[in-house]
């Protein structure tokens, strides 16, 4: 696809994480942080960086398809 002419042309940005998987992964890492800061187990801590780790390894599985610029459609 060429585009010759100065135009405007609408292109939405697609990421593989919708909105609801990274809301639920920031309460989960909150909520596993606070559970060890206040109760003091460390595995707790460790276990609030699993939501990031599970998203670096999406990101690298899944590289090509991670963000997308695609055409909008027509309205």
């Amino acid at each position: 696809m060429l585009f010759k002419q100065p135009s405007y042309f609408n292109f939405n940005v697609v990421c593989a994480i919708d909105d609801f998987q990274l809301w639920a992964a920031a309460a989960m890492l909150i909520i596993l942080y606070l559970l060890g800061f206040f109760t003091g187990i460390f595995i707790i801590k460790l276990l609030s960086f699993l939501p990031i780790i599970w998203f670096l390894f999406y990101y690298y599985i899944n590289r090509k398809d991670f963000i997308k610029i695609v055409r909008a459609a027509r309205q």
